[in-house]
């Protein structure tokens, strides 16, 4: 349950090289437990690929804006490190076009309001 792999002095449960059996079971789901799996499915694909298609249009924006012109200009690394004033150009290009981990969440919790495009994700998820 640990996050890190610790040393261990368990020996294998089985040696190597023998051979392994795997059991597939069928599920057995009605016709309608069926179609809403599929539903859901297809619902969080659409969802994803919204907020996918956002992010490209961010990184689109970000591009087109000088500054970015001048951050890949500058040197990556300065006195062998990584250059702090292309870094910090970089990060305030992402704050202000709303490219980092909180405003492209809040973009996929906006896509699930109930008052957007008849509320199909809300509905279905």
């Amino acid at each position: 349950m640990g996050r890190y792999k610790v040393a261990s002095d368990r020996s294998r449960k089985r040696k190597r090289g023998s051979p392994t059996f795997v059991c597939t079971i069928p599920l057995q789901a009605t016709p309608r437990k069926v179609k809403t799996a599929e539903i859901r499915y297809e619902v969080g694909r659409l969802h994803y690929n919204a907020v996918l298609g956002e992010c490209f249009k961010r990184v689109d924006n970000i591009r087109r804006d000088p500054r970015w012109d001048k951050a890949q200009s500058m040197p990556k690394q300065t006195a062998g490190r990584s250059n702090p004033e292309r870094s910090a150009l970089y990060a305030e290009l992402r704050a202000d076009y709303g490219f980092t981990e909180r405003p492209v969440m809040s973009y996929g919790s906006y896509l699930r309001r109930p008052c957007l495009r008849g509320n199909f994700i809300r509905d279905h998820a």
